[in-house]
């Protein structure tokens, strides 16, 4: 008896310990070392471009930046909170208000394809909600508009 009750005690310790060790969050990326993720590989080098900007702004937290991406009309898709066609300026602010108490951690691409008329991208985008880690997929697509690439749909899911 006298060797159970301290083994419990450490027992109940140890997931304690495990439990507050699971909340902690690791120190935010700098924005070098985000902007040094390597991109999949995309053919087009405008298309590239434009996925390289959104992949920073995105991991950054930065997503006013977003606007200037943005077609006239953005398919928008969050998870459990919006959905719908937006106009760039509507998406900005949505997108705004969104990510405003989610402190990203990490984002990168993971997946990325140019192959037809819509380039996309999709990769894990890591961050802070009130004071938990969460992860959500974020999936980009783009579309042609003139001679340059827009962002056509946004989703995090």
């Amino acid at each position: 008896m006298r060797l159970l009750i301290p083994f419990l005690a450490l027992l109940i310790a140890a997931e304690l310990m495990a439990q507050t060790k699971s909340r902690l969050v690791p120190p935010k990326a700098s924005t070098q070392q985000q902007r040094s993720a390597p991109l999949p590989s995309v053919q087009d080098p405008e298309a590239q471009r434009v996925f390289r900007s959104v992949q920073d702004a995105i991991g950054s937290g930065s997503t006013a930046v977003l606007r200037g991406y943005f077609g006239e009309q953005v398919s928008l898709n969050l998870q459990r909170v919006e959905s719908g066609v937006y106009s760039a300026n509507q998406a900005a602010s949505i997108l705004g208000t969104y990510f405003a108490p989610r402190q990203p951690i990490s984002f990168s691409f993971s997946r990325m394809s140019d192959t037809g008329p819509n380039p996309y991208g999709t990769g894990r985008l890591t961050f802070v909600h009130k004071g938990n880690r969460q992860s959500v997929q974020v999936y980009v697509s783009l579309a042609r508009r003139g001679s340059t690439w827009v962002v056509s749909e946004f989703t995090v899911y």
